[in-house]
């Protein structure tokens, strides 16, 4: 009986201490706001090796927060620093190497058809100035909830 407890007590403190596991909840990072959020997904290592921290990041998504302005027909126009940002050859720029300066503008997807003269993605990133234009573009009182700014 001494044994058995000594063996369960050994590997419960094993279990407890250890930091890396053959299976790991995903996460993904929103493109739109930069946070990081559960894909209620399980991930395991098919060689049941230790490999996984208890999260693991896996790509980029949409957060639940962000999902829902989608579906209620808006689009998110977050602001980047263009100097900061670093632009594929094509003249894109990958969330992962977006310089976010944490402006996200929510514009309803029909306002947005008569603002601007180009096929709009859900989410687009848009520099200083267009933020500053449709700022100037806004009634006084959404100028004054400076949090969420829409059109």
């Amino acid at each position: 009986m001494g044994k058995e407890n000594e063996s369960m007590r050994t590997m419960t403190q094993r279990t407890s201490n250890c930091t890396k596991s053959y299976v790991t909840l995903e996460q993904n990072v929103c493109g739109a706001c930069g946070k990081t959020f559960d894909t209620n997904a399980l991930l395991m290592d098919m060689r049941l090796r230790d490999t996984f921290e208890h999260h693991t990041v896996t790509g980029f998504g949409t957060c639940p927060k962000c999902q829902k302005k989608l579906d209620d027909g808006f689009i998110l126009l977050i602001e980047i620093d263009p100097s900061k940002s670093e632009r594929m050859p094509n003249g894109n720029i990958r969330p992962q190497d977006a310089y976010r300066t944490g402006v996200v503008i929510q514009v309803k997807r029909e306002v947005a058809k008569n603002i601007f003269n180009t096929p709009m993605q859900d989410i687009s990133f848009i520099d200083p100035d267009v933020t500053a234009k449709l700022q100037s573009m806004m009634p006084k009182e959404e100028k004054e909830n400076k949090d969420e700014p829409t059109a």
